[in-house]
């Protein structure tokens, strides 16, 4: 699958790449979810006018701008009537990213979604799913040829399972990426209250991008 960093000089630079946040509905309801208290208000915003529709819809896309890359968020994309029918639509014309909670069938979407042009996201979620269901899953997605990637937000309660997940995707030699928690917890507003101890110990389990996303949520690590 074609690098979401491409090098500049390469005929992939010069790809579209879109974000489509397809819906803001989602089957899990954490605590420390950017929606957790809006959820409602939200859902009323969704339209679902079919999958022929979005087929129009991209297919006009690709007539215009040519081949390019769909990261598809949400909400949780899995739970889109429809969504494996669409995406056999849409690979064709597009590479795909999805940015999920893995709660989907992944058995079932592997018997029809061949690897190579997907990418997958997949956001543990301690307080829905339990660590080792999870990452049976990534390793049977791994091993079938999926490009994935594995990320959990700083949530202060879950810190040991942070650690235990890195552990779990070094084993793996999966890049694990830790998104900081935004939103209040214990009367603190995060990331501006993670102490220093927390944010180094987030940074030394992702040195990557916790740094660069710590700061740009507004806390220096």
């Amino acid at each position: 699958m074609p690098s979401t960093n491409p090098p500049a000089h390469s005929e992939s630079a010069r790809r579209c790449y879109y974000t489509w946040d397809i819906h803001y509905d989602c089957n899990y309801r954490c605590s420390y979810c950017y929606f957790h208290d809006t959820w409602d208000a939200q859902q009323k915003l969704n339209r679902y006018p079919g999958i022929e529709h979005w087929k129009a819809v991209w297919d006009g896309v690709f007539a215009r701008y040519g081949e390019g890359h769909l990261h598809v968020s949400g909400g949780e994309p899995f739970t889109y009537p429809g969504i494996i029918d669409l995406i056999e639509a849409l690979l064709p014309k597009f590479t795909m990213e999805f940015d999920t909670n893995l709660s989907f069938d992944a058995a079932g979407f592997m018997r029809r979604i061949p690897p190579g042009r997907v990418k997958f996201c997949a956001t543990y979620h301690p307080e829905f799913v339990e660590r080792g269901a999870f990452l049976r899953k990534v390793r049977a997605l791994w091993l079938a040829r999926y490009d994935i990637g594995v990320s959990c937000v700083a949530f202060p309660e879950h810190y040991e399972e942070l650690r235990k997940l890195h552990a779990d995707t070094k084993a793996l030699r999966l890049p694990l990426t830790i998104m900081p928690f935004r939103g209040t917890h214990q009367g603190k507003t995060y990331p501006a209250a993670y102490t220093e101890d927390e944010s180094r110990m987030l940074c030394s389990l992702d040195a990557q991008n916790a740094p660069r996303s710590m700061a740009f949520y507004g806390k220096k690590s």
